[in-house]
């Protein structure tokens, strides 16, 4: 399992990469290109949020490591702008991987255009993993703010 944020933020992207590759597979359909597409770009959007947010847990933190996050939290004060700003940025950006409420819009529209095998995938192992990624970061680093 990943202790690093940097490790963890890899580890979806990479997911999410071969994803976008497997979206738009169907060249001579235009809906899979439309959904390839649409899903590039919030999936980007998405991890742009959850970067930034790992970027300012870490200026806060002055670590990656999960429970060297939680070490510090406890030690110090948990009410440092940095990080609750970091945390609300990633939680934003893990909603939007996970399609969870307000921010699942763009699912129906990627489910539609992208062939069936990769729907069915996208639909349960990419939440699945996202998910993981959800509890490892926030029961694992912030047991605060578990779920």
């Amino acid at each position: 399992s990943a202790t690093s944020l940097v490790t963890v933020f890899l580890g979806l992207e990479l997911l999410s990469i071969a994803l976008y590759i497997m979206c738009g597979f169907a060249r001579a359909d235009f809906r899979s290109q439309e959904a390839a597409a649409k899903y590039l770009l919030v999936g980007g959007f998405a991890s742009a949020f959850v970067l930034y947010g790992m970027a300012l847990v870490y200026g806060g933190a002055g670590t990656t490591v999960i429970p060297d996050i939680a070490q510090r939290l406890s030690a110090t004060s948990a009410t440092n702008p940095l990080i609750l700003l970091g945390i609300l940025l990633m939680g934003v950006g893990f909603a939007f991987k996970v399609s969870a409420a307000p921010f699942h819009m763009w699912t129906p529209d990627v489910y539609q255009g992208a062939p069936i095998p990769v729907t069915a995938f996208m639909s349960v192992g990419t939440k699945a993993a996202a998910f993981a990624m959800i509890v490892r970061v926030f029961a694992g680093g912030l047991p605060h703010l578990a779920p």
